[in-house]
Formats: C-alpha cells, structure tokens, sequence
C-alpha cells in the first residue's frame, strides 16, 4: 500500500509518515510526501497511491479543488481531506468531490492512522468484489469440485442440498481444505447470475472495524469519519454473504446476526436507519472453533453444516487433484505425474491440504523441463525415483529447503505462527509472507495462545 501525504506543514508530512510506517510494519506500507497541490499530481502522474492525504489549505489553492485531478490520475485512490473547524465542509459536498473520509485538524495521528487504515479496507473489500465481477463475467468457468471419495461426496451431497434453499450454511474443516471453494460453488448453483457475491475475512480486520464491515455506518459514521458507508449485508442484499472464518466476530456483534438473517434489515453503527440487507449466509470455521459458532450462531434446525474432509481422509482422491492443479498451472502443457510419484503423494500426509497441493503442482509445472514431472521433493518426501533404478542424491533448491523447514517447524510447534518465527530465526511478518510464497497459509490467523 502507498500513502501520499500533501500538505505545506514538513514536520506534519514528516510525523505522518513515521508513524503510518511504524503501525502498517506488516503491510509494507510505502508512504510519499508533497507540499503543494501540483506537486501530489506530479508525483501521481509517476507513482501508484492508494490513499491520498489531502489537506484542505494547501499554497496552491484548496484541497477540495484538487479532488478532480487526484480522481483523474489515480481514480481508484480513498482521499482523505482534513478540514478545520473554523471552516466546516459538509459531508455531502465531501462526497460529491470524490471524498473518502473527512478528519478534523489539528489532526490527532491515532485518529489518522484509524482514517487510513479503514480507506485501506474500503480499497480491499472493493477489490474483492472486483475479483467476483470478473469471474462473473465468465460464468463458463464455474467453481469445480473435484473428488469421488466417500468423505468428499457426503459433504458435496449436503452442498447440493443446501444450494436448493435459503438457510444459512456453516463449513466447517481445517485449513485449506476447500472451504471458500465450496461456498462459492454453493452461491453458483443456487443464485441467478446477477446475484450479488460478497466474501469477508473476520480474521482479516481488526475486531474494532468488523460490525462497521458488517452493517455500514450511520449517517455521518460513527467514528466522525465524515461519510455514511454501506456495510457487506447491504451489498450483498438479494445475494449471497460469505463470512469466512466466522469463529473471529466479537461476541456483541455475533448477537446482531440472528435478528438481521430473521428481519432482512440491518442498522449502520451508530446509526438509527433500518437498512435492506436480506441476504444468503454463509460461513466458514476451523474445526478447532465449530463449537462455540454452532452455539451461539447457528442453533436452528434449518441451517446447514457441512464438514469438509481434509485431503488425508480422502487420499484416492490426490491424483485426480494433482492432475487438475497441474493443468490449471499450465494449461498450454501436457504435462504428466509418472505413477511411482503419484504413490508418494499418496503417501504424504499434507498438513496444507488443497492449498498445499495446489502450490506444489504449480511449483513443479514452473521447475518442470520436460512433459513429465517429479515433485516429490516439493512436497517434502524422500528423494523421487526415476525409471527402474533409483535416482542419485541432488543438491535441491534453496525454496525447496525452505519450504520443508518451514513444514517442519510449524508441526512440531502445533502451527502457532508466532513459536514456528522464533524457532527459524524469522519475524512472524516474515514467516507469515512465507508461507503463503509456499502455499501453506492457514484461513485462521496467528495462534499464539
């Protein structure tokens, strides 16, 4: 994420920046600085920004006035315009100029910091549903549920049960073990084309933010952020609301749920409007935390569980899956598992699950030379045979070696992310940017307990 700061002040510009730097330490924040409104656009028109930091007073005119040319050289950027309090700007004409959020000055830097983290979540949540339109816009390329095992039929069989109605619907499973594909695959075939698709990570926000995501704010936000949002069952009204990992909402905001699936309605945070919001749940949860959501979310009779097997309970299902991730990979290919190494997929025991198979599919189809390839090695096994003989001892890649040890490191340490970091001698920002490189990123956050 890049933040641009304008603004004439250079001790502000300079304070600012330290400190959205020191609280986004896992975000890679970038942060750039202009005194003057010409100066911003100069350094739009050659650098990317997310968020813009506009001051209203600025020497080459007000900030309001440069919102056109912020919006025409970066459309998709939140602004953030700090007005004073001697000289009020109203809500709505910050929102016909393009405006984001407005923050009162003098600006206190946690309340800026706030501000800029929520325009960052409106930029994520928006480019979720950038993601859904384009898919949408190719429905030839439906979700594909790939599996003839008995654990993974059963729970196919109930998606297709669920998918003919309305009720809510709780996956349940481990971690990568085709959760989000499933729900997608239910919203697909129960929901007309144009139905609205929103998926929300609970995990992914900070609790503080989450019933705002949800419902949207009041009229003019309940943080004093200057403008109204619309919260994800707005958005998702008259389609489907994908909450993955459920299990992470504060308990206050777990109690609103029930009365907003009964009434169809819900009220923004801090507001008193009663909202359209009549749409389908779905949810996701790790296995370890199913108990405490089916209590307290999902204890009709109506709604759905459906249990997701993990890829050791289906083994017989690998090939067929290894096949299918090593086309989709390379898709111009014809590429090929030989059988001695399709039998020691069988053999491993993917703690990742589909996640895990998936990534070292498209690790192997990258590395393979030729038509046949051998990842064994990927996947942490012993050394791959080739032909009848077997093949000598090789200096494997650095990755590879990585990867093992990071496999490794969070199965002995129970996979508390915070633990496996200090054992391999890594920030946890840094393990955890690993682990996603190797395809082992968990849906549950951090469990450091």
């Amino acid at each position: 994420m890049v933040v641009l700061i304008i603004d004439e002040d250079p001790l502000f510009r300079e304070k600012a920046a330290r400190a959205l730097i020191r609280h986004f330490t896992d975000q890679d924040v970038e942060t750039l600085t202009a005194r003057t409104g010409a100066r911003g656009i100069s350094l739009l028109e050659r650098r990317h920004a997310d968020v813009v930091l506009l001051d209203e007073e600025l020497p080459d005119g007000k900030g309001v006035d440069w919102c056109a040319r912020v919006r025409a050289v970066a459309g998709h950027a939140k602004i953030i315009l700090a007005v004073s309090h001697a000289d009020p700007f109203h809500p709505s004409d910050a929102k016909k100029a393009g405006v984001h959020s407005l923050i009162a000055k003098p600006m206190d830097i946690g309340a800026l910091v706030f501000t800029v983290e929520k325009a960052m979540e409106t930029l994520a949540l928006e480019r979720t549903r950038d993601v859904y339109g384009h898919w949408r816009a190719r429905q030839s390329r439906r979700t594909r549920l790939l599996g003839e095992s008995a654990p993974f039929r059963q729970a196919l069989g109930l998606a297709r049960e669920a998918s003919a109605g309305k009720a809510p619907v709780l996956l349940v499973g481990e971690a990568g073990t085709g959760k989000t594909a499933m729900g997608r695959a239910i919203h697909q075939e129960g929901s007309p084309v144009s139905a609205p698709y929103l998926e929300l990570d609970c995990a992914a926000l900070p609790p503080i933010c989450l019933e705002e995501e949800l419902f949207g704010s009041g009229e003019l936000g309940p943080r004093l952020e200057g403008l109204p949002r619309r919260g994800a069952f707005e958005l998702a009204h008259g389609g489907t609301l994908f909450l993955k990992n459920i299990g992470s909402l504060p308990r206050p905001v777990q109690e609103r749920l029930p009365e907003i699936l009964e009434s169809g309605c819900a009220r923004g945070a801090g507001g008193t409007a009663q909202r359209p919001a009549k749409a389908r749940l779905l949810a996701s949860v790790l296995e370890e935390a199913r108990g405490a959501v089916v209590d307290g979310l999902f204890p009709n009779e109506g709604a759905f569980e459906i249990r997701l097997p993990p890829l050791r309970e289906r083994a017989e299902d690998i090939p067929e899956l290894a096949r299918w991730f090593l086309h989709e990979a390379a898709p111009e290919r014809a590429l090929s598992v030989p059988p001695e190494e399709e039998q020691g997929l069988l053999e491993h025991a993917w703690p990742g699950n589909l996640r895990e198979l998936r990534r070292v599919m498209e690790i192997s189809a990258e590395r393979s030379r030729g038509e046949t390839v051998f990842p064994l090695a990927l996947a942490g096994l012993s050394g791959r045979k080739e032909g009848a003989g077997a093949r000598k001892a090789e200096i494997l890649p650095l990755v590879l070696l990585e990867r093992e040890a990071i496999v490794r490191a969070m199965a002995a340490l129970g996979h508390n992310q915070s633990r496996a970091a200090r054992a391999l001698g890594v920030s946890r920002s840094t393990l955890a940017r690993k682990l996603k490189e190797h395809g082992l990123a968990g849906e549950d956050r951090d469990r450091s307990g």
